[in-house]
């Protein structure tokens, strides 16, 4: 599934987005889209955890003022009415991070899931495809960060221990957090694709 270069089955697409083929240009500011729930975007089929790989390539504007106080939320599959959430890919302070949640209860309970994550910086103006995969497999060391199809040195992150993810109504959101209005891509993104295999190349 290819989710950029069509509006075919995509409800929310903010106005503020251009597109140029299969490239979303995003304001940093407002301009986001939102793809329905779905079970093919779920790491779970609703017993247990499946694999699923999160592919897209980015171009920071350059100019771009560092750093970014709500960091970039790339992509992530997180309720913006309830606590459910199954994943997220994230740049913040500094860190480029990848995680799988569990079942966390509700706010303020501590979070369950399974993250890896990357201390880098994202250079403005240079293409930067981005992947994460999952093996399904329940551990961290099943989690991997791509760039540029190069596997990366990640650092294990513990959480309360995870059992499984939950297969949830949430909406895939796209440069924004899923629960408020922030987290924005300033520049480009395009070929955002999911895969429901571990895509180790």
């Amino acid at each position: 599934f290819e989710a950029l270069g069509t509006t075919a089955g995509i409800d929310g697409i903010d106005a503020a987005i251009n597109y140029n083929g299969t490239e979303a240009v995003l304001n940093g500011n407002n301009s986001f889209f939102y793809i329905p729930d779905n079970d093919i975007f779920s790491p779970n089929d609703g017993v247990n955890d499946t694999p699923i790989s999160i592919e897209f390539t980015i171009n920071f504007n350059v100019g771009l003022v560092w750093p970014i106080d709500d960091g970039i939320w790339f992509v992530n599959k997180r309720d913006d009415t309830t606590f459910e959430s199954e994943y997220q890919i994230n740049w913040l302070d500094g860190v480029l991070g990848w995680t799988i949640f569990g079942d966390r209860g509700g706010v303020g309970d501590p979070v369950v899931g399974i993250r890896v994550e990357i201390a880098t910086d994202l250079d403005p103006g240079l293409d930067l495809t981005i992947k994460c995969t999952y093996d399904g497999g329940l551990l961290a060391s099943g989690l991997h960060i791509f760039f540029n199809d190069i596997l990366m040195d990640t650092t294990i992150v513990n959480y309360q221990v995870y059992v499984g993810s939950d297969n949830t109504p949430s909406t895939v959101h796209v440069s924004k957090r899923g629960w408020n209005q922030s987290g924005f891509l300033e520049g480009t993104m395009k070929n955002l694709k999911f895969y429901d295999y571990a895509k180790e190349s």
